[in-house]
């Protein structure tokens, strides 16, 4: 038996995640939206209000707001 990578595991959940909302999509549609919203909340794209957050919403950004670890310290 052949052990799967962490990726391929991750793409598995991915692709199972998709197939769930798609039928959900046709059973629940108003369900789907819930999911699909707490989805993009949790993701950083939208706020808990809806709004699109920066740089989705043509904000700029701090150059390190995207990288993980500790924020640089830019000098001016």
């Amino acid at each position: 038996m052949k052990h799967k990578t962490r990726n391929e595991l991750l793409l598995e959940q991915m692709k199972n995640y998709e197939l769930y909302l798609k039928k959900l999509s046709k059973e629940k549609p108003e369900l789907a939206k819930v999911e699909a919203r707490e989805a993009l909340v949790r993701i950083g794209i939208i706020d808990k209000k809806g709004k699109l957050r920066p740089p989705y919403n043509g904000e700029k950004v701090n150059l390190d707001d995207f990288e993980r670890g500790p924020k640089k310290l830019i000098k001016k």
